[in-house]
């Protein structure tokens, strides 16, 4: 009898060792079974655990039943007379029922536990990492979010928690991914209520008054295409005034003999700092004011974004200066100081190429403009009596990559426009493909960012009397030149 109570107490023993882990293994069961909403699982587990419970109250009433009879033993020889008389029966076969139970019970026994214990491994494996330490390593964002959110992020926090468990302590991927596109998004939207702020307060000669964000092309490089950037009345009263081609060519190459299908431009020099006789109208210096000033120029920027210049156009001013680009002081070309001269100039030439006078002509073929020039822009002012087709802007792309295609040299170029008529800058021009055409039309703008990859061409023009009538708008890096 001592034996079989020295066994049940050890057994006590054992189980009350184990309750503390047995607690935690249902606790951490339960948060997995939570967060991954395993609720037939976890059901399934609280029955086993009812068994289990069961169980143990089953021996603590042995124990209970045990203790009371060494307790009437100790009363006296009478009370252990009459207890071995009438109880010892009662209590053995008390015992030999619980044993017998308990054994028959314990044939199954290694097998439910090998059950449980390989399910609690699994699930314990998959889920501890991934809802508890990932979940402390969160803090309050793993506690915030919702269980859709954590099904979503299942890889990222797998990776994660492994990272913690490596000893690695850099920003979760996932969150560092979600804070970028927030910083993005906000970005975004701040560039857009920016623009939004001067459209509102815009001068009213501004050619991207109407442009939004949404408007800028990335292929083959960044160009923006606006129909009707200029109000009607402003249109139509700077295409009123707009001057003739002898009248530019008076001020911008007086006494000089000017072939057919020749630019010719009045440059914001001319129009700001020289008298013109009253050949440019009021409307048309305020227009080239604004268009060589620096707040046009941070509307540029705010348009494409610098990050978008910085990457297409490069870092070299960058570099070179130890300024971004809105950071950097302007002025309007060739009217820079001896001294210390503005990184940026900036200009608007009021411009024509001459009329055609027969066949077909074209102005220049495909090229890139210097590598000097941060930006340019085309407002196109046809006239509505002009019959003649072409002279329309074409944007191609080099197939061999950007800055890949070869080009001709000095010589051969200047042997070639004397041979065709016009400046040749590339040998083959199987290296190129045509992606898209700006229609010559009024009112009608056009700018890039210039950059290697920034291939463009006119489509020639046949003959008539009418010059072709545009506005480059353009900003360069600065650099000697005196005509």
């Amino acid at each position: 009898m001592k034996s079989v109570a020295r066994l049940l107490l050890q057994q006590q023993q054992r189980q009350q060792m184990q309750k503390g882990s047995t607690t935690m293994r249902v606790v951490v069961f339960l948060f997995a079974a939570a967060q991954r909403g395993r609720v037939l699982l976890l059901l399934f587990y609280c029955y086993l655990l009812r068994v289990k419970i069961f169980t143990q109250k089953k021996t603590h009433s042995f124990i209970h039943l045990r203790e009371r009879k060494s307790c009437f033993a100790r009363k006296g020889p009478l009370t252990r007379e009459i207890m071995r008389a009438n109880n010892e029966e009662s209590f053995t076969e008390t015992a030999s029922s619980f044993f017998a139970s308990a054994k028959s019970k314990k044939k199954t026994s290694p097998h439910t536990r090998l059950f449980v214990g390989v399910l609690f491994f699994v699930l314990f494996a998959l889920d501890f990492p991934r809802t508890t330490v990932a979940s402390l390593s969160a803090s309050g964002s793993s506690i915030a979010a919702s269980p859709a959110r954590v099904d979503d992020d299942f890889d990222g926090e797998d990776a994660n928690a492994n990272a913690l468990l490596s000893g690695n302590t850099d920003d979760e991927p996932a969150l560092e991914e979600e804070e970028e596109e927030e910083e993005e998004e906000e970005e975004r939207e701040e560039m857009e209520s920016t623009l939004q702020k001067r459209r509102t307060t815009s001068n009213k000669y501004s050619v991207l008054q109407n442009a939004k964000k949404a408007d800028v092309r990335l292929h083959p490089y960044p160009h923006v295409i606006i129909e009707n950037c200029l109000p009607d009345d402003v249109y139509e009263e700077l295409e009123r005034t707009y001057p003739s081609y002898k009248d530019i060519l008076k001020i911008a190459k007086p006494e000089r003999s000017i072939s057919p299908n020749t630019r010719v431009d009045l440059r914001a020099s001319m129009v700001l700092k020289e008298p013109t006789g009253g050949i440019v109208s009021k409307a048309w210096e305020e227009f080239v004011k604004y268009h060589s000033s620096r707040e046009f120029y941070e509307e540029v920027i705010d348009l494409f974004g610098e990050e978008v210049f910085t990457k297409y156009h490069g870092k070299s001013m960058e570099v070179k200066y130890g300024k971004k680009l809105r950071e950097m002081e302007t002025e309007v070309r060739l009217t820079s100081r001896k001294k210390n001269p503005a990184p940026v100039t900036l200009d608007a030439q009021v411009g024509i190429n001459t009329p055609v006078v027969k066949g077909r002509s074209r102005v220049r073929g495909l090229h890139v403009d210097n590598t000097h020039e941060l930006y340019a822009g085309l407002l196109y002012f046809r006239d509505e009596n002009d019959p003649a087709t072409g002279g329309h802007l074409e944007v191609y792309e080099c197939l061999k990559g950007a800055g890949m295609c070869e080009e001709y040299s000095e010589a051969e170029r200047l042997k070639h426009r004397k041979k065709i008529g016009w400046d040749v800058q590339f040998k083959n021009l199987g290296d190129f493909k045509l992606v898209g055409e700006v229609p010559y039309e009024k009112n009608r703008f056009v700018m890039f960012i210039n950059s290697k990859s920034s291939y463009h061409a006119v489509t020639p023009r046949s003959a008539s009397a009418y010059p072709r009538r545009l506005v480059n708008i353009a900003a360069n890096e600065y650099y000697e030149k005196t005509n």
